[in-house]
């Protein structure tokens, strides 16, 4: 008799509640839907051969994309903002249909700290020259929709994978800070070291001296969250704001490490963008984008930075795009 063998995906693919059922072996009929190639819509490619296929549409100004050993590899020439990326070649994705972006990446560049990098959805098939100009003070580029993961180490206060998002303006989430309390309170840390953009840590985790707690709102210096469990931590404690499944900067895949293979998930359920890395939600933005039917194409993305002298260098080693196929 013929076993049916299903295919193994990761928990958070299709519905946000699978990830939330897998685990007590309730939901089974929600994994099984998301096998349904009559009810979704299903494109994955794993990058075969030596060619990229012709359905991509490629963005590059002193770069090349090219495909080997399974490995679709972006990379810039040693020179200040010079970039290699490319689009799916199609509008054909859309948030009322709950579509998915994942891709398995590495950085691959000689020095991260001399580059620039963005995964997700854009809002055009002829790209840009990247779609977040400044991760500190958020300016697209131009008006095109976007929603994407992003590390920019101009952005030299914050080198972390960033949560991007434009409806008529910008909305960064930074997954990873750390620093040391000045003054606690019962709905409150207050640090001074580093100066923040308003919101940027909205919805993470804060973790500081054995306690931890949501951020509801974040200041230029304040975190204010909604209660700290399981007890208010001391005025002096060192501090982490992340949402992945380590909090030490060594370890925690928000701060992109060379030759280290992770997944980026971007899944848009009507407007709202849940970003995974390995499974793990590490933000969520509301409205994210600019109207559910307005479509998407996939964007990988890699920039030269600082002084030029490295190239960007991402190595992709599939990419994954699902919906429904009904709205």
């Amino acid at each position: 008799m013929a076993v049916l063998k299903l295919q193994s995906m990761p928990r958070h693919l299709y519905y946000r509640k699978i990830a939330n059922s897998i685990a007590t072996g309730k939901g089974i009929y929600d994994v099984l839907s998301s096998l349904d190639r009559d009810g979704v819509e299903y494109w994955f490619d794993d990058f075969q051969g030596n060619l990229l296929d012709d359905k991509y549409t490629l963005k590059e100004s002193t770069g090349a994309t090219t495909v080997a050993a399974s490995t679709a590899i972006l990379a810039s020439t040693a020179s200040d903002d010079k970039y290699a990326a490319f689009t799916g070649g199609s509008l054909n994705w859309f948030g009322n249909r709950h579509c998915l972006f994942q891709a398995r990446a590495m950085v691959t560049s000689a020095a991260i700290t001399e580059t620039k990098f963005e995964l997700g959805w854009h809002g055009a098939v002829a790209g840009s020259a990247g779609l977040l100009n400044n991760i500190i003070t958020p300016t697209w580029v131009g008006t095109t929709q976007g929603v994407c993961f992003a590390y920019d180490a101009d952005a030299t206060n914050f080198p972390v994978w960033n949560a991007c998002a434009y409806n008529a303006t910008p909305t960064v989430r930074i997954l990873y800070t750390s620093g040391t309390a000045t003054a606690t309170a019962t709905k409150s840390l207050t640090q001074t070291a580093q100066t923040y953009v308003a919101d940027v840590f909205k919805g993470q985790t804060i973790w500081a001296g054995g306690a931890y707690a949501k951020v509801l709102s974040n200041t230029t210096k304040v975190f204010t969250v909604d209660r700290w469990l399981p007890s208010c931590p001391p005025a002096t404690s060192t501090f982490v704001v992340s949402n992945s499944y380590s909090t030490t900067a060594a370890n925690s895949p928000t701060i992109p490490k060379i030759n280290e293979y992770h997944t980026y998930t971007i899944k848009i359920e009507s407007a709202v963008a849940l970003y995974y890395i390995d499974g793990v939600q590490v933000a969520e933005i509301p409205a994210a984008v600019n109207a559910v039917t307005t479509g998407l194409t996939p964007w990988l993305f890699a920039q030269a930075r600082g002084d030029g002298s490295e190239n960007a260098i991402l190595s992709v080693d599939y990419l994954l795009c699902m919906q429904s196929r009904e709205t």
